[in-house]
């Protein structure tokens, strides 16, 4: 089964997909509603608000890739994206993480220190190839060589501020 053969399955079940990205930012509603108003959380819910940020950033994070991909490689049209599929989980994830960081520090979530690093990193590598596909028109067309590897090193420095939080030390 290819990747192009799921996603045609997955629109036809699409239903699941869209209880499940509705649900979570319901879930995070319900945990600040419960959990209540100081900022830092005690123990249970720290480990439950972490649970919620996994379950919504891991398909979050992938739907973005694929999309972007979708659209800026493969030059898709977002008209003939199905919503459900491609733009909820994006959706839904962000919609979660700004109710969570509303309620609860995210510095003191277990593992959202690396999350937010790999999502850092992902994006900067999305973002260098898409650059390196239209550096061909880029640089003869629009810019200099010059403005070219300031902006790699720009690129370059954020992705290293990304490997850096993904991977450091616990204290």
């Amino acid at each position: 089964m290819t990747l192009d053969q799921f996603y045609k399955t997955a629109e036809d079940f699409s239903t699941p997909v869209f209880i499940f990205a509705c649900s979570v930012p319901v879930l995070a509603l319900i945990l600040n509603w419960l959990s209540g108003k100081e900022k830092e959380k005690p123990a249970p819910w720290k480990y439950l608000y972490s649970i919620l940020i996994y379950l919504v950033t891991v398909p979050g994070i992938l739907q973005a890739i694929i999309t972007g991909y979708l659209l800026f490689i493969l030059k898709e049209s977002l008209m003939k994206l199905d919503l459900i599929i491609y733009i909820l989980p994006i959706i839904s994830m962000i919609v979660t993480l700004v109710i969570i960081a509303r309620s609860a520090s995210l510095k003191s979530i277990p593992g959202f220190d690396r999350l937010s690093g790999l999502m850092t990193m992902i994006g900067i590598s999305i973002i260098l190839a898409l650059i390196i596909s239209k550096t061909n028109i880029w640089l003869f067309f629009g810019g200099s060589m010059f403005l070219f590897f300031i902006l790699i090193a720009i690129l370059f420095l954020i992705l290293k501020i990304g490997s850096k939080k993904l991977f450091k030390k616990k204290e």
